[in-house]
């Protein structure tokens, strides 16, 4: 987002989100695991009971693993016997087809909006949308077609998880390394009062609304969302793993499935990639308006459903 905030003419949007996430990534580690600590010693974490009272099934039953099925695996071990290729190699490329994928889906997005509403003096929301979210629908769409062709071995789940796990850090690291603490000063007491802010909210939200809204395993599924909403979604899987390392629960699917529908839109996505603009555009106000019109819907919609 670093250029679109340049383009809006906020350079120090840059410096202050990446010193946002940094104070959410550490207080969502802080704030989980005392979270955890606390319903562990309140009786909350139902994972840790031999019967789940919710699913009246014992808990150890319950998607004992998320490993490749062995046909999979086995597959993949002889197409790498027969290629003259390293198998890191191969998913990196498979990697970036899917990011090559996306590059294409956003540039066609671009020109429509060129041609359409986005003409002259029109509002342009497509210019300021980062590549990762449309990256995400390229994985899709690679996925798919693996699958459809019968070739979905070729993909290594392990190694896969290896390469974004890598890649995440590289992230984080390069991201902070480069924070101008310039930016800083003058913008210390807003940083201070939105991180308060979105700290009591989060953690607001766990404790009195997911129980409300989230039918079974509503604290272990609630960990993942919490540190997803602090700003990291590494940190969401790492509560996830840390109250249900064997995925007893199978909170990770649940969260995985949620992803679908939540990053391209919010996480990084088209909603967050419009936001400066739309605010540029038409003021803090009216977006504030709109979104507590959003938030408001999706909390009657939870409650009701």
């Amino acid at each position: 987002m670093a250029q679109t905030f340049e383009k809006l003419g906020f350079a120090d949007g840059s410096d202050l989100s990446l010193t946002l996430a940094t104070v959410g990534l550490i207080s969502g580690i802080i704030s989980g695991t005392w979270l955890i600590h606390w319903g562990k010693r309140t009786g909350k974490i139902q994972i840790s009971r031999e019967v789940s009272p919710e699913l009246g099934i014992e808990a150890d039953r319950v998607h004992t693993h998320i490993e490749e099925e062995p046909a999979i695996t086995q597959a993949g071990k002889r197409l790498f016997r027969n290629l003259l290729i390293d198998p890191i190699s191969l998913n990196f490329g498979i990697v970036g087809l899917a990011i090559a994928f996306g590059w294409l889906i956003l540039r066609a997005l671009e020109l429509l909006e060129s041609v359409t509403w986005g003409r002259v003096d029109g509002l342009k929301l497509i210019l300021y949308v980062p590549l990762f979210p449309i990256a995400l629908i390229g994985g899709i769409l690679v996925q798919i077609i693996l699958v459809r062709m019968g070739r979905s071995y070729i993909v290594s789940r392990p190694l896969m998880e290896r390469i974004s796990g890598v890649a995440l850090d590289e992230t984080i690291v390069t991201a902070l390394a480069t924070i101008s603490l310039t930016a800083l000063g003058p913008n210390l007491l807003p940083l201070i009062i939105i991180s308060v802010a979105g700290i009591t909210w989060n953690v607001y939200a766990f404790i009195f609304i997911a129980p409300r809204l989230i039918p079974f395993y509503a604290y272990e599924r609630g960990l993942g969302d919490l540190g997803q909403s602090m700003g990291v979604t590494a940190t969401g899987i790492l509560l996830l793993r840390m109250v249900d390392q064997d995925n007893r629960s199978g909170a990770f699917e649940c969260f995985a499935y949620k992803q679908l529908l939540f990053e391209p839109i919010l996480g990084g996505g088209l909603f967050t990639a419009a936001g400066p603009p739309l605010i540029n555009n038409y003021g803090v106000i009216p977006i504030l308006l709109l979104t507590s019109v959003i938030l408001v819907f999706w909390l009657v919609f939870g409650f009701w459903n």
